[in-house]
């Protein structure tokens, strides 16, 4: 219980701590500004990864066999295509937009389409009784 009630209130403490840094730099949460200062330290320590900066492409071959059916190999295959694949981008191209039908110059109000309703219900009573 002990336990419990000291985490309480170091949770208390800490939530006022913070309460008040934002109180005194609205603008700004404190540990944003730590962040970035702990990123801008670390990426003089850490030296970077030239190989990331780097363009990585896979080669892929790209053939039909005689029954029509298509495979893609890592490897170099005679007369096949070799395609240049980037594994970092994540990009598929955009889906083909459907054309939608041209609107009516002003949309039908409530009353047009209960007459239209009406008119349809008639025309199905008239077939009814004229068969």
């Amino acid at each position: 219980m002990k336990i419990v009630l000291r985490v309480a209130v170091l949770v208390f403490v800490v939530f006022a701590a913070m309460s008040y840094f934002g109180y005194l730099q609205p603008a700004q949460i404190p540990w944003q500004k730590w962040v970035a200062d702990l990123k801008t330290v670390t990426a003089d320590i850490v030296p970077k990864n030239e190989s990331s900066e780097a363009k990585n492409t896979v080669k892929v071959s790209k053939w039909t066999d005689e029954n029509g059916v298509v495979h893609y190999e890592n490897r170099p295959v005679d007369g096949a295509k070799t395609i240049e694949v980037d594994p970092d981008n994540n990009i598929l191209p955009s889906a083909p937009v459907a054309k939608l039908p041209e609107a009516e110059s002003k949309p039908k109000t409530m009353n047009e389409e209960m007459e239209e309703l009406r008119q349809a219900k008639q025309r199905q009573m008239e077939a009814i009784i004229n068969r």
